[in-house]
């Protein structure tokens, strides 16, 4: 594995110094102390669409090797997050992060699609083969803003880089919803690329970095295929497939997309020894139970309208509770007592 030899003053200076191990960028939000750690700010959905690289975007590395990019760009019409005017995106992090500053010394919004620490695969080379490029595309009040990062790799591969990811950030103007696109991966060692982790950090936050601390915190967790958010740090198991689409829209407004099918019921929550589980339709319904990590630890076929499933054998602690039905689905978490 190879070895960074940068102490990283967010933000402000990179200094090299000899020997000097990189710390994990991604910790800028690891271990954070979150403010109001039970409101989320955005209502998260998921869904599958086909995925397409930008067709003739606007490169925003230019051609040269990145690690650890820095790069600045203008966000081309008024959006919001969190209430705070977003105007300019910065590449922070590891690689797969952007962070919006704002007028307030204490305010930097935060979007994580992917972030966890990855490089150009044409490092040790003389041209990029990983480009991070842009496309603004629809008509004015209704323009979506796409930034994509194309055939990424992991900085702990050494070259020449076999594994790689395909993802895009969509901004869109006047809905103020947020998407993250998952196109094409290879990760045939995923303790390798995600330097022993789970997966990549992928969430929405608002960041104070005078008081070094998070508020707003939507991260994505459980499993790539089928996850919830959660108010406070978690990481994602897996890699999103080809084609997955992570939907975020501020809680509150009137875009708002239900993450749950209002034919589908389930309580208590929190429950404890006993979970109700209502259908309106007839035919078989499936449950999923995970833990925080992605595991499972219940799968349920019903098929009556109203059911009570046993859960006393489950540990307290927070679930990810998944039930399906005819294409309905319902998804949220699952706090047992």
């Amino acid at each position: 594995m190879k070895r960074k030899f940068i102490v990283l003053f967010f933000l402000v200076s990179v200094s090299t110094i000899a020997f000097a191990q990189k710390a994990d960028k991604s910790s800028l939000l690891k271990g954070k102390e979150v403010v109001n750690p039970k409101t989320l700010s955005y209502t998260f959905t998921y869904l599958t669409s086909v995925y397409a690289d930008l067709v003739n975007p606007i490169s925003i590395n230019n051609g040269e090797i990145w690690d650890d990019p820095e790069y600045t760009i203008s966000v081309p019409f008024e959006f919001e997050m969190n209430g705070t005017l977003v105007t300019i995106l910065t590449f922070t992090s590891a690689g797969g992060m952007l962070m919006a500053p704002t007028e307030s010394a204490d305010v930097s919004e935060i979007i994580a699609p992917f972030d966890t620490d990855l490089v150009d695969r044409g490092e040790g080379s003389a041209e990029s083969i990983s480009p991070i490029s842009y496309l603004v595309e629809g008509n004015t009040g209704s323009r979506i803003l796409k930034i994509e990062w194309k055939n990424a790799g992991a900085y702990n591969e050494d070259a020449p880089f076999s594994m790689f990811v395909n993802f895009q950030v969509w901004i869109y103007e006047g809905s103020k919803i947020i998407e993250f696109h998952y196109g094409p991966s290879s990760i045939t060692d995923a303790s390798l690329f995600y330097a022993e982790a789970s997966g990549a950090i992928i969430a929405l936050a608002t960041y104070d970095p005078v008081n070094d601390i998070l508020s707003n915190a939507n991260f994505v967790t459980g499993d790539a295929a089928s996850p919830v958010i959660f108010e406070d740090y978690l990481e994602i198991t897996g890699t999103p497939a080809n084609g997955m689409v992570y939907r975020f829209v501020p809680a509150g407004t009137t875009e708002s997309v239900q993450e749950n099918n209002a034919e589908i019921a389930v309580y208590p929550n929190p429950a404890q020894n006993i979970l109700n589980i209502e259908i309106a339709n007839t035919g078989t319904a499936s449950v999923s139970i995970k833990n925080i990590v992605g595991q499972s630890v219940k799968e349920i076929s019903l098929n009556q309208l109203k059911n009570t499933i046993n859960i006393s054998d489950l540990s307290s602690g927070m679930y990810l509770l998944k039930v399906v039905q005819n294409g309905q689905i319902y998804t949220n978490k699952l706090i047992v007592k």
